[in-house]
């Protein structure tokens, strides 16, 4: 799966959350679901975000199972980071994936 974001270079914030059921309502703060898919496997029954370099970009997750999940995908508005030296990437969305049986 791939995450796709309106800016061109950024430091995203990504939160991916395992649900034994489906969760409900918005995530609220300005999110607003962007994707969703109703059948997705993973035959490992694990998963790990990677970057565009196909670099790992956090921990490896495991699975109750290979599948399949319901995945729902939110972004959240674009923020600014003052703090951040490098002006390509002052400013970052945060995303959160959802995975449910």
């Amino acid at each position: 799966m791939v995450v796709a974001s309106d800016l061109e270079d950024q430091l995203a914030k990504v939160r991916v959350e395992i649900w034994d059921s489906a969760p409900d309502g918005s995530l609220g703060d300005g999110f607003g679901a962007i994707w969703e898919v109703a059948s997705v496997s993973y035959e490992s029954g694990r998963i790990q975000l990677v970057n565009l370099m196909r670099e790992p970009a956090g921990d490896e997750q495991a699975l109750t199972s290979p599948g399949p999940y319901r995945v729902r995908v939110w972004a959240g508005p674009q923020e600014e980071d003052a703090q951040e030296e490098l002006e390509a990437y002052r400013f970052f969305e945060r995303f959160v994936i959802q995975l449910s049986p």
